[in-house]
């Protein structure tokens, strides 16, 4: 177990990085991680063995196989529609339908339900919460998806999680919102393929309240960050099986380019409380 303050800043003002690492055994030790994180105590918590070696080796074959159905993106190719794909349509039944099947390609893959043993493992962590999917209509959002990243791909452009919240509440949002408090959500992440370049996790010195990314404009999932090379930031690259886990919706990060030698793995999506407060609802 080690807790990490990490310093963010190279010049100028310096507000260190709050972020600790441990392993999914010493998760009862770190009971209010979750809560600290969601109230900005704290940026992040990276915690190891989430997933065994032999289980990844066992889930990659399968997603790798050509037969296994995949959805196209601009960085590689998913398994599980993501909720922000539904754009403005009213009816989620699309991405609802997607869920079921990506569910049975997840368990065949890895043998057992991967979100299951990722609550299983970090249900410590969330302070006597459940650890869910939203429902909508009885059927469960996906809660978590295979990113597939292309050796060469750009990688994910800066980007902080609540501009996407005022993007889609009126579109796909727009029934998660009745249901989870959205705002300042947590991004989370399971690495199963680490590429040998690039790839890594850059969290910025720089909040939601900060910088909106007013003018940012998306297309085809790619934009201009140029701005952030002036960021101070900090690289996070877990190993197969390990878990990143931090503020995604309120603080600025990117995945960094991908170097052309192999391609990048995980199994990942946001998570935020319920309503209520009695669930830690999971979705991608």
């Amino acid at each position: 177990m080690s807790s990490t303050t990490i310093d963010a800043s190279t010049t100028g003002e310096r507000r260190p990085l709050r972020w600790e690492t441990f392993s999914a055994r010493d998760a009862h030790l770190h009971e209010g991680a979750v809560d600290e994180v969601l109230t900005r105590r704290r940026d992040g918590v990276t915690v190891t063995g989430i997933y065994e070696p032999e289980e990844i080796d066992r889930a990659l074959a399968h997603f790798e196989d050509p037969r296994t159905p995949k959805l196209d993106h601009t960085f590689g190719a998913l398994i599980g529609m993501s909720l922000g794909m539904v754009g403005e349509e009213p009816d989620r039944s699309r991405y609802l339908d997607d869920t079921a099947q990506a569910m049975e390609i997840y368990e065949e893959a890895f043998g057992f339900d991967p979100f299951e043993r990722l609550a299983d493992r970090i249900r410590p962590l969330a302070g006597g919460r459940d650890l869910a999917p939203p429902y909508e209509d009885g059927r469960p959002y996906n809660a978590g998806q295979i990113r597939m990243w292309d050796p060469g791909s750009g990688g994910l452009p800066a980007h902080v999680g609540n501009e996407f919240r005022a993007l889609m509440e009126h579109g796909a949002m727009r029934h998660l919102l009745t249901v989870t408090a959205v705002k300042d959500h947590l991004s989370y992440f399971v690495v199963l393929r680490r590429p040998e370049v690039g790839g890594a996790l850059t969290v910025y010195d720089l909040l939601w309240e900060e910088d909106q990314g007013i003018g940012d404009v998306w297309e085809n999932g790619a934009r201009k960050d140029s701005r952030f090379s002036d960021v101070p930031g900090v690289q996070f690259t877990p190993g197969p099986g390990d878990l990143i886990l931090f503020g995604g919706g309120w603080r600025w990060h990117r995945v960094d380019p991908l170097g052309p030698a192999s391609r990048r793995v995980t199994y990942g999506g946001f998570a935020a409380p319920s309503l209520d407060g009695r669930t830690l609802h999971f979705w991608a």
